[in-house]
């Protein structure tokens, strides 16, 4: 370029300076024009809003990765300031310190003369030529009126440390109407923070030049593709507002030969966006660097500890803060730039590049992933790793301790996911695998899926403790025979799995029913407390059964006020975590229902048996306890909120899955006494119905006790009157003419407990 402005200078066609051809000759003039106006192009309105704002800033930062539409928006900027723009197009060339002071003089020569002096010492043969002209150019540039932006596009082109320091010095020139604008994909340059402490710069990045979804169905309409709004928000996601990859999509949909274009079918591996980031972000960079890219390219979630131990090396912190600050599509995850994450599209461009240079490669760095990631805790990821992996092996133990996390808490579509990536053949083929299909299905409801996967594992003839721990667990959970055998089954898996294990509080609570359901009370409670302790964080659907349980216990010991205040806590429990749609949690509602009916809380009772009945007829196949026990509750709560009617169809249904359970005392006590209930309800005629309202339920629990009805008014905090006329209710609904024989009735009914009295 020297040699180029040495004959610009020469010239004399000039009447203020012999160089003044210069900027109109040859390869100067493109390095100094304005990029060319492109036709449809979007317009950025606000982003030229922030840059007309921040005029008096000294520097404009634009720095993104390539694609991002930087010098877009400089050349609109250019179109809407008043200020004149000094454009240099920087490339390699400029690494050489003289050639860039020519550029960046020859410039703003085309705003206004600078004079002879810098032009002078640029074709000067001293050593120190470059110094000096560019002492000269910044002291022109201090004394300079006219306002100007020197705009540098492709800074990052200026990989030589003199180039910096050049355009370092220049920028401590600006300010007061002088601006320098910078267009680079990295971030290298100029001291920002510095810049930023001191209020004296403005910056876009790649999170600010994203397209929002106005601009983005702007672009993909001036491309020739229209969709619906719908579909170019899915677009625009999937590209993450990325402009070149929303202008490439728009590309390869048009294509397709279809009325509607394929906009899910658009990724990554798209080969517009595949050739344009090779050819735009990957071909310049080093060798190491592309390895490490291609390499970490299988994770979603990246830092140095993790790529390190991924790959074998000690230096991944300080590589990926080196690719951060080269703007390689690396996006941080955190304020302290310790963690980070590839864009989609840039990702799936290098899982590609991975497979095509190192077939067989991802898989082997996804199984080490399974690894770190395990070792961290992040159960997650180590799963999806180890299936990326095709470690079958690996991914059953994963996904044996995962389901219990995420089933027990109701998250099972996540393993249901996560399963549904193995042929039935590949699950049947490792026992913990079919144990965790068989897990997933029975929570879900599904017993007779259980029943297969659990055989299937029992098939394989495993001889560790895990495997035998987890087929002992899942013949408890499916509950085909007698307590005593739930109760063998169960704990026989406690004393198999580890004291860390995430199954410990199911094995609690089925062996606190099975207990329970033996007559063995007070062992029951001590289980079902173990298992609603151990379940409070990492299993919140078994602990509202344990407490759910606890309930029942409670009510048979005949501590009614610690049987609702369970029940309550197991309704709570439901509700806080989100459990309500999950059929499995039918138990905890319809002991809530019995519990409110006994409050007299009419309609929120009669909601939950409705809530509790839904949930029960979306178990495919329950286990016959289960389905014995809810069936059995609610019923007991119908009859104290609507009659005996519909209650005694509930039993009938109880007395039929009762025939599947060999010795359950428990079960049948429960049933004789229910039945006896509705029978002495029913006992005036079959069309027997009370329909005792919210507020005569609460009176009725006062008159078994010695409280008179001006006292019953003082505890509800009503009046003797509304008492009198609730009473005169309850007689008539009874059919009775006294307290007496309306305490007597309400008994046999079950619509009062025994005793004294609320």
């Amino acid at each position: 370029m020297a040699q180029v402005l040495t004959a610009a200078l020469s010239r004399s066609d000039s009447p203020s300076l012999p160089g003044a051809a210069a900027p109109h000759s040859g390869t100067l003039q493109l390095k100094v024009r304005p990029a060319s106006k492109r036709s449809g192009l979007v317009p950025r309105e606000r982003l030229l809003e922030r840059l007309l704002e921040a005029r008096e800033v000294a520097v404009a930062f634009l720095l993104a990765p390539a694609g991002y539409g930087k010098t877009t928006v400089l050349s609109q900027w250019a179109e809407r300031d008043e200020r004149p723009f000094a454009w240099v197009n920087l490339d390699a060339d400029d690494n050489d310190p003289r050639n860039l002071v020519t550029a960046i003089a020859l410039a703003l020569e085309t705003v206004e003369p600078l004079g002879w002096e810098v032009f002078e010492a640029l074709t000067s043969e001293r050593p120190d030529a470059t110094d000096v002209a560019l002492e000269r150019l910044v002291r022109k540039l201090a004394r300079r009126e006219t306002p100007v932006v020197l705009a540098l596009d492709n800074v990052h082109v200026l990989r030589s440390r003199e180039s910096r320091c050049v355009v370092s010095a220049i920028s401590q020139a600006f300010g007061a109407g002088l601006q320098l604008a910078l267009a680079s994909r990295a971030d290298r340059v100029l001291p920002i923070g510095r810049l930023r402490a001191h209020g004296n710069c403005v910056e876009l990045r790649s999170d600010d030049l994203t397209m929002t979804r106005a601009e983005a169905s702007m672009l993909l309409s001036l491309a020739g593709v229209e969709l619906a709004p719908e579909a170019a928000l899915r677009l625009t996601r999937r590209t993450e507002g990325w402009p070149a990859g929303l202008y490439l999509a728009a590309l390869s949909l048009r294509t397709q030969e279809r009325d509607r274009p394929d906009v899910d079918g658009f990724a990554g591996d798209d080969r517009f966006i595949a050739e344009y980031v090779r050819d735009e972000l990957l071909s310049e960079l080093p060798a190491d660097q592309l390895d490490f890219l291609t390499q970490t390219s299988i994770l979603d979630r990246l830092s140095g500890p993790v790529c390190d131990a991924l790959l074998g090396r000690r230096d991944s912190a300080d590589m990926l803060a080196r690719l951060a600050q080269s703007n390689v599509m690396l996006t941080p995850l955190d304020r302290c730039n310790s963690t980070y994450r590839y864009r989609g599209l840039y990702a799936t461009v290098l899982k590609a590049e991975l497979r095509r240079l190192a077939p067989g490669r991802d898989a082997e760095l996804h199984r080490r992933a399974s690894g770190c990631w395990a070792e961290r805790g992040d159960l997650e990821r180590a799963i999806a790793h180890a299936i990326e992996g095709q470690d079958s092996h690996q991914a059953g133990r994963l996904l044996w301790d995962g389901a219990a996390r995420h089933v027990t808490s109701g998250r099972y579509p996540v393993i249901r996911g996560w399963l549904s990536r193995f042929a039935d053949a590949e699950l049947a083929a490792d026992p913990l695998l079919a144990l965790a299909a068989a897990g997933t299905a029975l929570l879900a409801g599904n017993l007779y899926e259980a029943e297969r996967w659990t055989a299937l594992a029992g098939e394989r003839n495993d001889d560790g403790d895990l495997v035998r721990a987890g087929t002992a667990l899942m013949h408890a959970a499916i509950g085909a025979g007698s307590p005593a055998e739930i109760v063998a089954c169960a704990t026989r898996a406690h004393d198999l799995l580890g004291d860390d294990s995430p199954w410990l509080s199911l094995c609690r609570f089925l062996e606190g029913v099975g207990r329970h359901l033996a007559g063995e009370r007070d062992a029951a409670i001590g289980r079902l407390r173990d298992g609603a302790h151990h379940a409070a964080v990492a299993a919140p659907m078994v602990q509202a059964l344990c407490l759910a349980q606890l309930a029942l216990v409670a009510s048979d010991q005949g501590d009614v006020d610690r049987s609702v205040t369970l029940a309550e806590r197991a309704a709570a429990q439901v509700r806080r975590c989100g459990l309500e749609g999950l059929p499995m949690v039918a138990l905890a509602v319809a002991v809530s229902a019995e519990a409110r009916a006994r409050r007299g809380d009419v309609a929120q009772a009669a909601g939950e048996v409705r809530e509790a009945l839904g949930l029960l007829e979306r178990i495919i196949d329950p286990s016959p306890w289960y389905e014995a026990e809810c069936r059995i509750v609610l019923a007991r709560a119908r009859l104290r909120l609507n009659g005996p009617v519909s209650a005694r169809e509930l039993t009938d249904q109880a007395r039929r899955t009762l025939e599947r359970i060999p010795d359950a005392p428990v079960l049948r006590g429960w049933l004789d006494e229910a039945v006896a209930q509705i029978e002495a309800a029913l006992s005036d005629g079959p069309d027997a119905d009370w329909s005792l309202t919210t507020a005569e339920l609460r009176v009725l629990r006062f008159l078994p006790s010695h409280l008179s009805f001006r006292e019953i008014a003082e505890q509800l905090f009503v009046s003797p009157n509304t008492v009198k006329t609730h009473v005169r209710g309850i007689y008539r609904k009874l059919d009775v003419s006294s307290r007496g024989t309306a305490v007597d009735r309400a008994r046999r009914a079950g619509l009062v407990e025994p005793g004294t009295g609320a």
